[in-house]
């Protein structure tokens, strides 16, 4: 905490060493941070994304700007606007149609790593009445190898949706409903796997404003997202998104699990020695893996629902915001390898003891593992077997932690606003 003196009849603040020494290292962890991502920004990354990704960078600096979902984008228009941004400052875009340029590969790789940059800023800002844990949080998860490899290396866009959901977390927390509706609505308009983690908020909004509280946080999340599709409407936007998305889901990636290690990973492994097989074929009767796991996350994200509005605390928040995005990750199909990214930046609020601790570096090497280890290794399919069956393990223990913390003692909560 601050203290003041007065020098010559004015107050000046100044730093207990409790305070300063905290501070000192989350810049020093800031520091270090953006020196990693400066150093790995012109690396190749994921080329076929990146090379996909300028040529819809290309096209909407070319282009009329609300046509930008005639080019095929598979990302909501939280990402279109931050694409629209990188083709208004950077006149390459208009010559660039893929990611052969390491110029134009830093440009596309910049945003994602300001992002990470914020999200550390929010993990110390919501955790700032402890400003020991608030600082070793920040610079634990922004020199983590999945946060700097996702964003500066592979070139992905995980931290884009993560970090207006880890705002709208602190916000709700602090008695700012409405703000936070406005927060997750942006997230969940940057990439689809941002919808889940509306699910411990709706039951926050209601636990805390009741019925009239919850309607309308949700009219205010729905006018978000209506704002936010506007400039795409007259030319068809939202439809055009919806039968991409369905094209790719239906496609190329209808597969149990898209490289990831999780559930559906265990089965396409043992079924077909690790190639994919499709999630579209039934069961029993019209079940098929894609709604089998639906139905599991479905039923599962209605405990996690009711763990928040039993206990509505930042605590409870965060651990209900990684356990959906585990849950999400370990038993819905289609997953992709990095898809897990969110729950360690959400488990990063709650390293308060050795369990939390040992649950956050355990699951930060399984998914740093998954996410550089993505394609099986000759010799080394062993890892994948090991990585699935340690991600469901810890997706069920981080849901235990969650349903204890409905057993503690209610904590006072700030005034809804």
């Amino acid at each position: 905490m601050s203290t003041a003196q007065r020098v010559r009849g004015v107050v000046v603040p100044t730093l207990r060493a409790s305070t300063l020494i905290p501070f000192v290292i989350l810049m020093a962890g800031l520091v270090t941070g953006i020196a990693i991502r400066i150093a790995i920004l012109p690396s190749p990354g994921l080329r076929l994304d990146l090379d996909l990704f300028v040529s819809w960078v290309h096209g909407i600096a070319t282009r009329p700007f609300g046509q930008a979902f005639d080019l095929g984008v598979t990302f909501p228009p939280t990402m279109v606007y931050v694409w629209g941004v990188l083709a208004a400052i950077e006149p390459g875009f208009r010559t660039a149609v893929d990611a052969a340029d390491p110029w134009i590969r830093v440009a596309m790789k910049t945003p994602a790593s300001l992002a990470d940059l914020g999200i550390a800023v929010v993990l110390w800002w919501g955790l700032r009445e402890r400003p020991w844990n608030a600082a070793v949080a920040a610079v634990l998860v922004l020199l983590h190898p999945t946060v700097w490899g996702v964003s500066a290396f592979w070139g992905q866009y995980e931290p884009i949706y993560v970090l207006p959901a880890a705002i709208a977390a602190v916000l709700v927390a602090r008695g700012h409903a409405d703000l936070s509706a406005v927060a997750i609505g942006i997230a969940a308009m940057a990439k689809p796997q941002a919808v889940p983690l509306i699910v411990p908020f709706v039951a926050w909004w209601l636990a805390t404003g009741g019925p009239p509280g919850l309607t309308r946080r949700l009219a205010i999340l729905a006018a978000t997202v209506l704002v936010l599709w506007l400039p795409f409407i007259a030319d068809g936007g939202p439809a055009r998104y919806l039968e991409t998305i369905s094209f790719y889901q239906n496609g190329n990636f209808a597969v149990l699990s898209m490289n990831a290690w999780n559930a559906w990973w265990l089965v396409q492994w043992f079924v077909a020695n690790g190639a994919f097989v499709s999630d579209l074929q039934p069961i029993v009767g019209p079940i098929t893996p894609r709604l089998l796991g639906l139905g599991v996350v479905g039923l599962v994200s209605l405990g996690i629902a009711y763990a928040v509005y039993r206990r509505p605390t930042l605590r409870t928040l965060a651990l209900a915001l990684a356990a959906m995005a585990l849950v999400a990750f370990s038993f819905l199909t289609t997953m992709h390898e990095r898809y897990a990214y969110a729950s360690i930046v959400f488990l990063a609020f709650v390293l308060v003891d050795r369990r939390m601790i040992v649950l956050w570096f355990a699951l930060g090497i399984i998914v740093t593992a998954n996410t550089f280890m993505a394609i099986p290794v000759p010799g080394w399919q062993f890892l994948g077997i090991l990585g699935s069956l340690g991600m469901v393990a810890l997706t069920i223990a981080v849901l235990a932690i969650l349903y204890e913390e409905v057993g503690r003692q209610p904590e006072q909560q700030p005034a809804d606003t």
